[in-house]
Order: structure tokens, then C-alpha cells, then sequence
């Protein structure tokens, strides 16, 4: 990917985004610890999440840090998801989303 083309790209999803994040309830309001396993390399990953509020109804800000170890290499990863949260009532509530990784 070009530098100019990432650069256009990067400055549309912020005039995309900015007005939703000025009209938010962001605030810090918990975190939590983030473990697994990965494939290829095969290692094991550890992190933390912090749930930063919602930006408009149902949309969540996530961001997370991970690091994985093993396989003689380590990782290290920055993730800036958004979460769609479903609205359903009960104590599970699935969610579905994306976002960007700095790793």
C-alpha cells in the first residue's frame, strides 16, 4: 500500500469519525485481561483491553494491547476495534466489529 493512499485513507476515516467521537460518551469505564494460543508462529498471547464507552447506540470503542511470546520471536500489537453490540436482552450479548492493528 502506498504511503499516499494510506495516508488519504487514513484522513477520510477521520472526518468519517470525528464527528461521531465529539457527540460520544467515551470515558474510561473498566479493563481486562486478554490470554490465548496462536498459530504460525506458534505462541502464546497475553494482553489487556479497556472499554472506553460507546460512541453512538450499540457502537463500542475496545482498544486492546497484546503480546505473544514464543516460537523464538516475540509480537507486540496495537488494536483500535469498533464493536457493534447486538441488542438482546439477557446477560449475553453478542457483538461483532473491526478495526485497526499497529503492530
Amino acid at each position: 500500500m502506498s504511503n499516499r493512499f494510506r495516508a488519504t485513507f487514513l484522513f477520510t476515516l477521520a472526518i468519517l469519525v470525528l464527528p461521531a467521537i465529539a457527540s460520544a460518551d467515551i470515558l474510561f469505564r473498566g479493563w481486562g485481561i486478554r490470554a490465548g494460543i496462536g498459530d504460525d508462529p506458534d505462541q502464546g498471547i497475553v494482553g489487556a483491553h479497556w472499554d472506553l464507552g460507546t460512541l453512538t447506540t450499540n457502537l463500542r470503542f475496545q482498544p486492546n494491547f497484546e503480546a505473544g511470546f514464543g516460537d523464538n520471536q516475540s509480537i507486540f500489537g496495537l488494536t483500535l476495534p469498533l464493536h457493534y453490540v447486538f441488542p438482546v436482552d439477557g446477560s449475553f450479548v453478542p457483538y461483532a466489529g473491526g478495526g485497526a492493528v499497529i503492530a
